[in-house]
């Protein structure tokens, strides 16, 4: 309790500007009596505001306090120093007059409130998580989410590196159900900009999102599976993920055996995603069991399976070297059987048409029954790419 307490009693007894927020924090309140709302739940107790505050911080996550009332937000804002207050109340701040951020003290440059979705959406997760009721905003700005989303300002930038951390933080230190929650997050982070998959990474994110991908909770191993296919989408992260020390392994372990459809699909395409790197399909191929299950979610997928597992599947075919594991593991048949699917033939047919080019691969698919009828049927019915791939197939 001391050590979250001491910043705050040498602020306020060496920084007059802070003792202003402290009267601003706490109008209204008698000195030994503190109202905690959560939701529309509310408790006050009698005793010191340090005893009330260090208890608030124990269970609930900071980050998820308004630094102004020191309460959970219902509708976080960034504003313009890149910190992000409780609308509410950082616009009453506004409202008396004070030019200055609250908690760093640095001027506003304007007085534009960006909501902040992202952490919204992690507290309202931890909120369900925990049972703890949650009032979401009565009304959104539409107008100025929208603005936030065509123009990603540096305080939203800011905002989204503080909410990485905080989720790094809760996948490296928290319960089981918060790291479930923090991988979900991360996943939604991670989705959309360059930036956003680069200081994710940065930070530290992947070993925790690696243990993960082991664990026996099915929603943990989903969203940490597809947390890694969106930070792969960024070059740089693709060596991060294969540099990893078990993290290929534990995604082909997924693939293999994961505990949902979505989990092996995106285990699928996490893969995908990787071997677009050169020096990454040897790696990928060689690795025990990756070929064998992509050339069984190949057979046996959904249809969006099916074009994860096909993809991949002629990214490694792209490599020389892979020919003889290609032929070893199965895929040639996979492939093969794959000619008659419609929504994958033309990817099939093209790595057929890589493999032939080495005489071990050309007799291996000529040693498949169907190969032929396969490749007949594409080129009566096929697209006129697919045409030209089967002519590579049977020349």
């Amino acid at each position: 309790m001391r050590e979250i307490l001491s910043p705050q009693l040498r602020c306020l007894m060496g920084l007059s500007q802070l003792l202003g927020i402290v009267g601003f924090c706490f109008m209204g309140l008698g000195k030994n009596e503190v109202e905690l709302q959560i939701g529309n739940q509310k408790k006050r107790r009698k005793g010191l505001i340090a005893h009330e505050i260090a208890e608030t911080f124990i269970t609930i996550p900071k980050d998820f306090f308004c630094p102004i009332l020191l309460d959970l937000m219902r509708d976080p804002v960034i504003i313009s120093t890149g910190q992000t207050y409780d609308r509410s109340s950082i616009s009453r701040w506004m409202e008396e007059g004070h030019c200055t951020c609250p908690k760093t003290g640095q001027m506003l440059m304007n007085t534009r409130l960006v909501p902040n979705r992202a952490l919204r959406n992690l507290i309202v997760q931890w909120c369900t998580a925990h049972g703890i009721p949650y009032d979401p905003p009565e009304n959104t700005d539409s107008s100025v989410e929208a603005f936030a989303a065509t123009m990603p300002s540096k305080a939203a930038i800011e905002a989204n590196r503080a909410t990485a951390t905080l989720l790094i933080n809760q996948l490296a230190n928290g319960s089981q159900s918060a790291k479930t929650v923090a991988a979900r997050g991360t996943r939604l982070l991670a989705k959309t900009g360059r930036e956003n998959r680069a200081f994710i990474a940065e930070a530290g994110a992947i070993p925790y999102l690696c243990e993960l991908l082991s664990s026996t909770n099915s929603v943990a191993q989903e969203n940490s599976v597809t947390a890694i296919l969106n930070l792969s989408i960024y070059d740089k992260n693709k060596s991060r993920i294969m540099d990893e020390n078990g993290c290929l392994g534990s995604i082909i372990e997924v693939l293999r055996l994961g505990l949902t459809t979505e989990a092996r699909e995106n285990a699928a395409a996490t893969l995908f995603s990787l071997s677009a790197v050169h020096d990454n399909k040897k790696r990928i191929a060689d690795e025990e069991g990756a070929v064998e299950a992509l050339a069984g979610l190949l057979r046996v997928g959904t249809p969006r399976g099916k074009k994860d597992a096909v993809t991949a599947l002629f990214n490694l075919s792209t490599h020389t070297e892979n020919c003889v594991r290609m032929i070893e593991a199965g895929a040639i048949a996979a492939l093969v059987g794959a000619l008659g699917n419609e929504g994958v033939a033309e990817e099939a047919a093209g790595a057929l048409a890589l493999i032939v080019r080495q005489p071990i691969g050309a007799k291996a698919v000529g040693g498949e029954e169907m190969a032929v009828a396969g490749l007949i049927g594409m080129m009566r019915c096929g697209t006129p790419r697919g045409k030209r791939k089967c002519c590579c197939c049977t020349a």
